[in-house]
């Protein structure tokens, strides 16, 4: 339990660094920004984007970037 929970803070803390506008969700312009830190390619970053996006609803929700990542 004790993992988990800290499993769950760091996924917290990751999102919430990320999410700029701290709407919950990391939209794609935030996105762009953690593409050009792991030094993504700026042609690929539409296409890692929606891999990443699992539901096509345009935004990536913590579920869905933890699974991805």
């Amino acid at each position: 339990r004790g993992h988990s929970q800290t499993v769950r803070s760091a996924q917290d803390a990751i999102i919430s660094f990320f999410d700029r506008n701290k709407d919950g969700v990391i939209g794609f312009d935030e996105f762009v920004l953690i593409v050009i830190a792991m030094t993504v390619p700026e042609k690929d970053v539409e296409v890692v984007f929606d891999v990443m996006d699992l539901d096509n609803n345009g935004v990536l929700d913590a579920g869905e970037f933890l699974q991805v990542w």
